[in-house]
């Protein structure tokens, strides 16, 4: 879901640069609220999206520190973002096209993190190395065929 929404998130936001550049803000206002509105949607949904994976990925033992960790480099990424709009003083859809960039860099980051659906999640630091062993980078099991129906993962999820 964090992809698919920086994905989109991405494309709106580098469209948005593009409409700056060519029509003109002040007939166009409403159009590129929109547009910002839009995009600024898709960073958010992400950014909860990311909170949820790092719920699960993270052993529990540590899922506090780590948690607090990336609340305080969002913190000081949302300082920064107030300088982005500076950009456009250099080139007028700069600010969206860097802000585009940060999504795409995002996207194909969040192609990276490993799979949790029917996994058991990591408890300690240990588990947390072990988890995700051998899956590979890249992993789309949307994209596998299914091997087993899942009313017989759910039958053998519940036997002891």
């Amino acid at each position: 879901m964090a992809c698919g929404a920086l994905l989109v998130g991405a494309i709106i936001t580098a469209a948005t640069g593009f409409l700056i550049a060519v029509l003109d803000p002040k007939e166009n206002a409403i159009l590129l609220a929109l547009m910002v509105g839009l995009g600024r949607f898709g960073a958010t949904v992400s950014y909860d999206a990311e909170i949820q994976y790092a719920a699960e990925i993270i052993p529990t033992s540590v899922r506090g520190q780590a948690v607090s960790n990336i609340h305080v480099i969002g913190l000081a990424s949302s300082s920064l973002a107030f300088y982005v709009i500076y950009l456009a003083q250099y080139y007028k859809p700069l600010p969206s096209i860097f802000i585009s960039v940060l999504m795409f860099l995002g996207a194909l980051l969040c192609l990276t993190l490993p799979e949790t659906l029917h996994q058991k999640l990591p408890e300690t630091l240990a588990d947390g190395e072990r988890f995700a062993m051998n899956e590979s980078c890249l992993y789309f099991p949307c994209l596998h065929k299914r091997r087993e129906s899942l009313t017989e993962h759910e039958d053998r999820k519940s036997e002891p």
